[in-house]
């Protein structure tokens, strides 16, 4: 895939984003300082997510269901439709086993929730139940907002400490195994997010 590199170009597809422009960042496997306007997963097509998880907010709903989140014992909802919440539950089952992982993704701050990016006339990808947010430890609690960045047009400097916990690392090889992507791997980094985007992940697309 190619890149998105000018400020121009890449402010523009995120605010009209194709299924072309979609597909045209490669998300990283690895753990490298992401460079600015490459954020693989944040340049969405809102037609693509509404014919796979639903076209209303009453429509995504019903297509909500239940998932044993065994990291904290509790529940999450998330969408069926896709796979998707068959995948978390997997992603919940392998973390589990590992109880120091396990803490890294025991409080939940959220997954449905219909509401545009902040800052943006852009959904968000909560809006589809396909995105789950964690209280991370309070020094990998990263957003680039929070830590005074205003511009999606402006650098921002990354927290490497984000790429240094080994547990964090092993956390997010998980959820990627079974088809999410990590927020912090964006350079407008968001670090709690994870969401579920397996045509990003799978060999074909990349």
């Amino acid at each position: 895939m190619g890149g998105v590199d000018s400020n121009a170009a890449f402010t523009t597809r995120l605010k009209n984003a194709s299924i072309a422009d979609q597909l045209s960042q490669t998300y990283p496997l690895d753990f490298a300082i992401p460079k600015q306007y490459k954020d693989a997963g944040r340049l969405r097509n809102d037609a693509f997510f509404k014919v796979l998880y639903g076209n209303t907010a009453k429509e995504v709903q019903a297509n909500m269901t239940t998932v044993q989140w065994r990291p904290s014992g509790k529940t999450l909802q998330f969408n069926k439709r896709n796979n998707a919440s068959i995948q978390l539950q997997k992603v919940g089952d392998e973390i589990a086993k590992d109880k120091a992982l396990s803490a890294y993704v025991a409080k939940s701050l959220g997954t449905l929730n219909w509401r545009m990016i902040a800052g943006t006339n852009r959904l968000s990808s909560h809006s589809f139940g396909v995105a789950v947010d964690f209280h991370l430890p309070k020094h990998l609690h990263k957003y680039w907002r929070w830590d005074g960045c205003t511009s999606e047009d402006k650098p921002c400097l990354y927290p490497k400490a984000l790429l240094q916990d080994p547990k964090l690392n092993q956390v997010v090889k998980i959820f990627e195994k079974h088809g999410f992507i990590w927020g912090g791997k964006w350079a407008s980094y968001d670090s709690p997010h994870f969401e579920y985007r397996p045509e990003l992940l799978i060999k074909e697309c990349r």
